[in-house]
C-alpha cells in the first residue's frame, strides 16, 4: 500500500512540474509578443481572430443546416420509394393470384402426349382405341416409319406436342441403331417418359405423381384431363418471331430447348380465343375446323360423364388445381391407373 501511495505522489509531483514548466513557457511567449507589438496591437489581433472564428462558425452552421435539409429531403425520398416498392410487391402478388398457374411449353407437350397415350376415343363409334396406360403406345404402335414423326397422327397437332413426341421417338430409334433389343429399348424410353411426366405433373397440378393402382380409366377422368387445354397459348415465339401456335408453317418443326421453356397460357377456366375456331390439318387424313371448348363440353354430354366440363373449368377458374377439387381427384385417379403397366 505504501509503495502504491508513493507512486501516486510521485506521479502528481511530475504532473505539477510539467504544468509549471508549461506556464513558464507561455508567459515567456506572451512577454515576447508584448515587446514586439505592444499591448494595443495584441488586443486588435485578438479581436480579428474572434471575428474570423464567428464568421467561420456561421458558415459552418449554415452548411450544417443545408446538409440537414438535404438529409431530410433524402429521407423523405427513401420513404416514398419504400412505399412504392411495397405497393409494387403487393400488386405483383395480386397479379400472380389473378394470372393463375402457368407451366412451360415442354410440360404442356408432355401432358398432351400423356392424354393421347391414355385415350383415343372415336366420337362416331364411341369406341376408345387406347388402353388407358402410360406405355407410349401412342408413339410406338404406329409403325417404325412413323416413330420419328411422333407416332399417332394426333401427335402432330401442335409444335409443343410434336417436339416431345419426336424427341422420344428419336431416342427410341437411336437406341435400336446402337444394337439394343426393341424390348429393352422400349423399357428405357418409357422410363425416360415417366420421368418427364413426373416433373410436368408436379408443375401443373402441384403434387407428386400418385402410386400405381390397377383399374380402368373412365370417360369422366378423360373429361377432367381435358382441362389442360386451358393452358394452350394462342401464340408462341418460334425463331424469335411471335407465331400462332396452330399456324400451318409450324407443321413438322420442333422447338429448341430454350423455346420449350416459354410459359403456357394462364390457368383461369377459359380458353384462349384462338382455340374457339381452329383448323386442324394433319396430312393426309385430318383437315377440320373445330371449337375446342364446344368439343370438350359436348364430350361430357355424349358420354354421360359424372360432371360437366363447365363444372371442372369452374373449379380451376381460381388459377390452380386444388387438392380437394373433384377435377383433381379424377386426374389423380387417372394417372394412378395409367402408371400401372
Amino acid at each position: 500500500m505504501n509503495k502504491l501511495k508513493n507512486l501516486k505522489t510521485a506521479q502528481n509531483q511530475n504532473e505539477n512540474f510539467v504544468m509549471t514548466r508549461t506556464i513558464v513557457v507561455i508567459t515567456s511567449i506572451t512577454l515576447v509578443l508584448f515587446s514586439a507589438f505592444g499591448f494595443s496591437d495584441l488586443a486588435f489581433a485578438e479581436d480579428i481572430d474572434e471575428k474570423d472564428d464567428l464568421h467561420k462558425a456561421d458558415k459552418l452552421r449554415e452548411r450544417a443546416e443545408k446538409l440537414q435539409e438535404k438529409s431530410n429531403q433524402l429521407q423523405d425520398k427513401v420513404d416514398e420509394l419504400r412505399n412504392k416498392a411495397e405497393q409494387l410487391f403487393q400488386a405483383a402478388e395480386n397479379l400472380e393470384d389473378i394470372q393463375g398457374t402457368r407451366i412451360t411449353l415442354e410440360d404442356l407437350g408432355v401432358l398432351q402426349l400423356a392424354a393421347h397415350d391414355l385415350f383415343l376415343v372415336n366420337r362416331e363409334s364411341e369406341i376408345d382405341h387406347e388402353n388407358g396406360k402410360l406405355d407410349l403406345s401412342t408413339l410406338l404402335d404406329y409403325g417404325t416409319e412413323n416413330i420419328a414423326l411422333g407416332g399417332e397422327p394426333r401427335n402432330r397437332e401442335n409444335i409443343m406436342l410434336f417436339t416431345v413426341a419426336s424427341e422420344l421417338g428419336e431416342k427410341y430409334l437411336d437406341l435400336i441403331d446402337k444394337g439394343k433389343t426393341p424390348e429393352d429399348t422400349q423399357k428405357e424410353v418409357i422410363k425416360k417418359y415417366h420421368k418427364m411426366i413426373k416433373k410436368s405433373y408436379k408443375n401443373a397440378f402441384g403434387e407428386s405423381l400418385p402410386k400405381p393402382v390397377d383399374g380402368k380409366a373412365t370417360f369422366t377422368e378423360n373429361l377432367a384431363l381435358r382441362t389442360i387445354h386451358d393452358f394452350l397459348p394462342g401464340s408462341i415465339v418460334v425463331d424469335k418471331a411471335v407465331t400462332p401456335v396452330l399456324d400451318t408453317s409450324l407443321h413438322g418443326k420442333m422447338l429448341k430447348k430454350s423455346e420449350l421453356k416459354q410459359p403456357s397460357s394462364k390457368l383461369d377456366g377459359q380458353f384462349d380465343s384462338e382455340f374457339r375456331n381452329i383448323r386442324i390439318v394433319i396430312p393426309p387424313e385430318i383437315d377440320m375446323t373445330i371449337d375446342l371448348l364446344e368439343r370438350d363440353s359436348s364430350f361430357a354430354e355424349q358420354f354421360d360423364t359424372d360432371y360437366t366440363f363447365e363444372y371442372f373449368l369452374d373449379e380451376v377458374s381460381d388459377g390452380s388445381f386444388d387438392e380437394d377439387d373433384e377435377v383433381m381427384k379424377q386426374i389423380r385417379n387417372l394417372f394412378s391407373k395409367g402408371l400401372f403397366i
